[in-house]
């Protein structure tokens, strides 16, 4: 299940436990500039994200799984999480092949 804008930044843990005094309007503003600056690019909001204190490629990743149904741009989102699971089910590991199955269901 995906995330709304808000919720999303709750999915991450170190959120909450090392940021206690997070200005949730300034956040936002902070990724209305840096999805912007991405231009569409899903791989550009990935390196970006990584610039927020404490965002490693594993928290990009999370974002980016749960934001896409409100980003378009990051549709679909593939993380080792979402290839582990496609394997199990007898699913392709490829990106492009299994995007391609994904566009096809859209």
């Amino acid at each position: 299940m995906a995330l709304g804008p808000h919720e999303a930044l709750r999915a991450v843990p170190v959120t909450n436990t090392r940021l206690p005094s997070l200005d949730t309007p300034k956040v936002l503003e902070a990724l209305r500039r840096l999805r912007a600056e991405a231009g569409g690019d899903a791989g550009r909001v990935r390196e970006l994200l990584q610039e927020f204190k404490r965002i490693g490629l594993v928290g990009a990743e999370i974002f980016c799984r749960e934001a896409q149904s409100v980003w378009p741009e990051l549709r679909p989102a593939f993380d080792r999480r979402t290839l582990d699971g496609a394997a199990c089910n007898h699913l392709p590991r490829d990106l492009d092949r299994l995007a391609a199955l994904v566009r096809a269901t859209l």
